[in-house]
């Protein structure tokens, strides 16, 4: 099996120690720790902390991880003549730190255009994604 999807939920205090255990958990199990992650703010019920992991893993002889400029953002695999792909944690902000150029919906709008470009470098559209998960503070209101 390899995995081709991580999704970790923690405090983002706790972030750092997180992110060593899992590398350190992998390495010595012979998995290489530079596959795509996303890590998700999510305090756990009693306060701060670990709150869990999900893992999609899968059986096929044909698993890529996807790049953007050089960093791991997904996974690819085929499995009986089909192609899949997750993407993950793509986010929208510039590295100037003004809000006028960050504002939520601007990220989004930066976060989508990212996607649909690695999603056509990898020779798909749009039209050939199936579910979307979009991790957004306080959408609602914006």
């Amino acid at each position: 099996m390899e995995i081709v999807h991580e999704r970790i939920f923690g405090s983002l205090s706790v972030e750092p120690a997180i992110m060593a255990a899992r590398d350190e958990a992998l390495r010595v199990r012979g998995i290489s720790p530079h596959s795509p992650i996303t890590y998700i703010q999510g305090n756990p019920p009693w306060g701060e902390g670990f709150a869990g992991v999900l893992i999609r893993a899968v059986n096929s002889g044909e698993v890529w991880t996807i790049t953007d400029d050089g960093a791991p953002c997904g996974r690819g695999w085929r499995r009986n003549g089909s192609a899949f792909m997750v993407l993950q944690n793509l986010q929208g902000c510039l590295e100037e730190d003004a809000e006028s150029v960050n504002t939520p919906a601007l990220q989004a709008w930066r976060m989508i255009e990212r996607a649909e470009r690695i999603l056509r470098e990898q020779g798909a559209t749009y039209h050939d994604v199936v579910h979307t998960w979009f991790y957004l503070n306080d959408m609602l209101n914006w």
